[in-house]
């Protein structure tokens, strides 16, 4: 039998960098893009269709709007979902129950906040309780105040989720510049990472492979190559200094060098690290991943019709 990628005319198969092999999640329903539920549905399953390898296949909701996600979905349609917590910490075990005997939706992980309104150990005992309720295979996210936190408190607060078993999250941006770490906290985040093997996913302002400043809020975001570079250079003994230049850096045929001269090892230590993280668009990273050479480029899937994608491919 011919296999059909073997056909005159047919397009190369995709390939790309352990680097960012598997590294975005759907974050289509949060802002800046935010959006509705079905244009939402419609894109995620027109990039399933399409199967880059940058995706990982997972949509990211809210866990207020889980009805409002299965209202959408066709009949007999499943989704790999992460969980957005955003009710009451100790809502976690009974949404956790609705969806383990839901079978359109696949839990694959949950993200939550760390408490800020008592101390650290007490947060992480009520976050541990709380995750507790979980399947064993879906993998827990706690978001450390990264851009709020006072010396040493980031350290603190990653060594313990770690030691409770669970993986971190930095929020990198947002709509307000209170939001955006600095070059020097998410440096020595990543520095503290490396150093104890933890696991971590970003969120937010993380819209393009390269540092850059936006043109409307003047905003300096950091960029998602930016952040693997430095963490290979932390995981490999760099110094803060170096992790920090690397977040800094605007030079994209230098960071592109870097990241392509790694070996797969180092590559594949990185994402054990780095895990995913959350892009409103879809389309913008494998772009942006292509141009720098990690990843096969791809028709930019925001530019074309939901429902159009969607009928095409019935």
């Amino acid at each position: 039998m011919t296999d059909a990628t073997d056909a005159p005319g047919a397009p190369a198969p995709l390939a790309t960098q352990p680097l960012v092999a598997a590294l975005v999640d759907d974050a289509g329903l949060f802002p800046p893009t935010a959006l509705a539920m079905d244009d939402a549905v419609a894109r995620h399953r027109a990039d399933l269709v399409a199967a880059h390898p940058v995706h990982t296949g997972r949509f990211l909701c809210p866990g207020s709007r889980l009805d409002e996600l299965r209202q959408a979905l066709r009949e007999g349609e499943t989704v790999d979902v992460g969980v957005i917590l955003d009710q009451p910490l100790a809502s976690l075990p009974g949404l956790a129950t609705s969806l383990v005997g839901d079978p359109r939706l696949q839990l694959g992980a949950v993200e939550l906040r760390l408490p800020l309104d008592q101390p650290l150990d007490e947060a992480m005992g009520a976050v541990v309780t709380s995750a507790s309720a979980l399947p064993d295979a879906v993998s827990t996210y706690v978001e450390i105040p990264l851009a709020q936190a006072d010396d040493g408190e980031t350290r603190a607060a990653l060594t313990a989720v770690h030691e409770a078993g669970l993986g971190a999250k930095v929020r990198c941006g947002g709509g307000t510049p209170d939001l955006f770490p600095s070059i020097d906290q998410l440096a020595d985040f990543l520095g503290a990472a490396a150093e104890l093997g933890a696991r971590f996913k970003c969120t937010a302002g993380l819209h393009h492979a390269l540092r850059y400043t936006d043109e409307q809020t003047g905003f300096e975001h950091h960029g998602v190559v930016n952040i693997l570079v430095a963490l290979l250079r932390a995981q490999a003994g760099a110094d803060s200094a170096q992790v920090a230049e690397a977040l800094g850096s605007t030079d994209a045929d230098a960071l592109a060098a870097e990241a392509l001269a790694a070996s797969e090892d180092a590559q594949r230590r990185v994402r054990a690290g780095l895990v995913a993280y959350g892009s409103c668009s879809t389309g913008a990273p494998v772009e942006d991943l292509a141009a720098l050479g990690l990843t096969s480029p791809v028709e930019v899937l925001e530019l074309r019709d939901p429902t159009q994608q969607v009928d095409q491919q019935q």
